[in-house]
């Protein structure tokens, strides 16, 4: 069974990054921290263009690994009831990253813009670390980190939590 998750950017809540597979904090993290902080450093904050981005970064790590299928990923402008993590790109960079409780499947569908927050726990930094401690998790960040030619001694401690 795959782990989905949306993905959403502030002032741009009405379109989601949807992750059919992965979608934990370390299938996640480890390509959109680096992606939101070199596009911040480069042109600053444009949801639009962000999001896009995104979806190449995404995109490109695909490519990396050589998985072709097409099913991977997808843009909506609804809440899925069946993803199971919620990260929000906030405006100073930092990603919000939310696990969704059980009443997720019955909160679906409905027309509300805080849904997410109100279906969702937010992750503590602790939490958000202990999931990105896989090696394969590290191997993608530095990878992802070269690719957008990131300094290695930034921290991703600004991400997630507020």
């Amino acid at each position: 069974m795959s782990t989905k998750a949306q993905i959403v950017v502030e002032d741009l809540q009405t379109i989601k990054l949807y992750k059919h597979s992965d979608g934990y904090p370390s299938g996640v993290l480890p390509v959109l921290e680096p992606c939101v902080e070199a596009f911040l450093q480069r042109r600053g904050w444009d949801p639009e263009y962000l999001l896009a981005q995104v979806v190449m970064a995404f995109g490109l790590t695909q490519e990396r690994h050589r998985q072709t299928q097409f099913l991977g990923y997808g843009l909506s402008d609804e809440w899925y009831a069946d993803i199971e993590w919620v990260y929000r790109v906030r405006r100073d960079g930092s990603i919000e990253v939310r696990r969704t409780k059980e009443s997720w499947w019955d909160a679906a569908g409905k027309e509300e813009d805080a849904l997410w927050e109100r279906h969702t726990r937010l992750l503590t930094g602790e939490e958000v670390a202990e999931w990105q401690k896989a090696q394969w998790a590290e191997e993608e960040r530095k990878a992802m980190r070269a690719f957008y030619g990131l300094d290695e001694e930034v921290s991703c401690g600004a991400s997630t939590i507020p």
